[in-house]
């Protein structure tokens, strides 16, 4: 069965109660890997976690591990941190990207996925400083999901596509007009 894949772009012409219901299914397979380890967020509930001095000039995205163990947390210069939960100790700071990280996954965890604004897709063993893989895309990613069953790495861009990628080498599998710029990516639980 084909996962149930939801998409919102920036230049959507309909109008918000269909773009609420807007299912999209691609090929075999694509997108949302929900933050796994959270636990519901109630209205007033305080911080789980203070972290100071994160990002000189601000965070753009957060992905926690699938065991709630580590957040890697991704900032406007283009760096990425990996920190201790609930230590809130910064383990690892890992710098590739040349814009702001726009799109943060975890695989397992040990590894780690980036996508920024300079086009490039990061895979970090974040034992290491240094990526294990990459893939140059032809315009800036805004959204970075992965689908373990399929082992698909799935990205939102800025032109207006969607674009998946085999998760042991980062070559091209599949990609998909949507018309506007993607601003986000998600799928049901089954995908």
């Amino acid at each position: 069965m084909l996962p149930k894949v939801f998409g919102v772009s920036s230049g959507d012409h309909m109008a918000a109660n269909r773009l609420k219901g807007l299912l999209v299914t691609l090929l075999s397979a694509l997108v949302l890997f929900c933050v796994s380890g959270c636990k519901p967020f109630r209205y007033g509930q305080g911080p789980f976690l203070r972290l100071d001095k994160v990002h000189d000039a601000g965070t753009t995205c957060l992905a926690f591990d699938g065991i709630g163990r580590r957040l890697a947390s991704a900032g406007y210069r283009g760096e990425v941190i990996v920190w201790a939960i609930p230590s809130g100790k910064r383990l690892t700071t890992l710098k590739a990207h040349r814009k702001p990280v726009r799109g943060l996954c975890w695989i397992d965890n040990a590894l780690l996925l980036s996508g920024a604004e300079d086009g490039r897709i990061l895979l970090w063993d974040v034992a290491g400083e240094q990526p294990r893989g990459f893939t140059n895309t032809p315009a800036p990613v805004t959204s970075l999901i992965f689908l373990p069953r399929e082992r698909l790495v799935v990205s939102g861009h800025t032109d207006g596509w969607i674009r998946s990628f085999t998760l042991s080498r980062l070559r091209p599998a599949a990609e998909f007009p949507v018309g506007a710029p993607v601003l986000s990516l998600a799928v049901d639980a089954q995908g």
